[in-house]
């Protein structure tokens, strides 16, 4: 479906458990193609203070999902196409791109070596995230994105044990126009060994270490936590990792991270989705070079029949500057109503409220948004 002015609690779910999940992603074939087409309107697009300005925006986005198997490996092809148009504001209209290959090679049932690579273009308007900190002379930015990872996973559930490591690298640019604004690299070698304590429960232990750069200023961050991972009687899927991070170089600092996701199916209609999340990373404010982002959201999604899906969905962000007292806290409260008339069409109405605390600001500042995306599948 078209990108729609929610936070997505899926794809952190699903890191949560990267190797419980991770076997049905190359189970089965498929040749999806996918069309949408949305139209926007915004109160407020740039976050201003006073004199706010309304948009009215449309979105053509074209999707391509390949997973091919064969013996001994697979390849999974996703490419994603979005052509975006504001009808006041011209200069804002853009193509993005996102192309995200993999291949998979299985070494035996329970075990495999898996390369990714991932590249993106986007254009986010001044005021939404990844564009909290821009200059005055722009009102938007591009970003661009090149990433590599090799994954290893030896073992996966219902084993008595299993170990997942991962080595990546990622280069991250934001551009206004034909001028740079800043420039991330990183390179990142993680860990997370699980052990089964349990018919459905397995005890987690977590490490990372980053190398990073922005512009001319360097980073490095290790990470060290345990946790756990159950279902608790099948009604829930709970993961918990908590533990201690320490950054070295151009800054120091220290402290507390953890990643905490529950998914409760309270009956067959209702679904309850918490996640919070908090740790260390590189500031795209030249006010800091790294920053603490704490993030917590929740979410309750109804079924109201085989055709009709709703949710509520409440959101908040804090960033909070290592290097100076700056700070930048961001509050969403969204309903989505998704309706499916037939198999492989799907029409999507949403309703977003933003609210934004900032030291760059002198007062909050809100947004209304409201969107109507259709997606046909086949």
């Amino acid at each position: 479906m078209t990108q729609k002015p929610l936070f997505s609690l899926s794809l952190a779910f699903v890191l949560m458990m990267p190797v419980i999940v991770k076997a049905n992603d190359w189970h089965q074939s498929k040749n999806d193609v996918a069309v949408s087409v949305a139209t926007k309107v915004t109160d407020n697009l740039y976050y201003q203070e006073s004199n706010p300005q309304s948009s009215f925006s449309s979105v053509l986005q074209l999707g391509y999902d390949r997973v091919a198997l064969f013996e001994g490996f697979g390849i999974h092809i996703p490419l994603e196409l979005t052509q975006k148009n504001y009808f006041s504001e011209s200069s804002l209209n853009h193509f993005d791109y996102k192309f995200t290959p993999a291949l998979n090679i299985f070494l035996s049932e329970q075990s495999d070596i898996t390369f990714k690579a991932n590249a993106y273009q986007v254009q986010k308007i001044k005021g939404e995230e990844n564009a909290e900190f821009l200059p005055e002379f722009a009102d938007y930015v591009d970003e661009q994105a090149h990433s590599a990872a090799l994954n290893l996973g030896l073992g996966r559930a219902p084993e008595k044990q299993y170990l997942n490591i991962e080595i990546a690298t990622k280069q991250y640019q934001q551009a206004f126009e034909d001028l740079t604004l800043s420039q991330t690299e990183s390179k990142v070698m993680s860990a997370r060994y699980g052990h089964k304590i349990s018919e459905d429960s397995y005890a987690l232990a977590d490490g990372t270490y980053k190398d990073e750069q922005r512009d001319d200023l360097s980073s490095s961050l290790v990470e060290l936590g345990f946790g756990l991972y159950t279902r608790l009687g099948g009604s829930h899927q709970f993961n918990i990792v908590v533990g201690y991070f320490e950054r070295t170089g151009d800054t120091a600092s220290d402290g507390y991270y953890w990643l905490l996701s529950d998914k409760w199916r309270l009956s067959d209609e209702l679904e309850l989705t918490f996640l919070s999340e908090q740790h260390s990373e590189v500031s795209l404010s030249q006010q800091s070079l790294t920053q603490l982002t704490t993030e917590n959201d929740i979410s309750l999604q109804y079924q109201l029949s085989n055709a009709h899906y709703i949710r509520l969905s409440l959101a908040q962000i804090d960033q909070t500057f290592d290097q100076s007292d700056g700070f930048h806290k961001r509050q969403v409260a969204s309903f989505d109503w998704q309706w499916r008339p037939y198999e492989g069409f799907d029409v999507d109405t949403s309703l977003a409220l933003e609210r934004i605390n900032t030291s760059l600001l002198d007062k909050h500042v809100t947004q209304q948004s409201a969107q109507v995306a259709m997606e046909y599948l086949w």
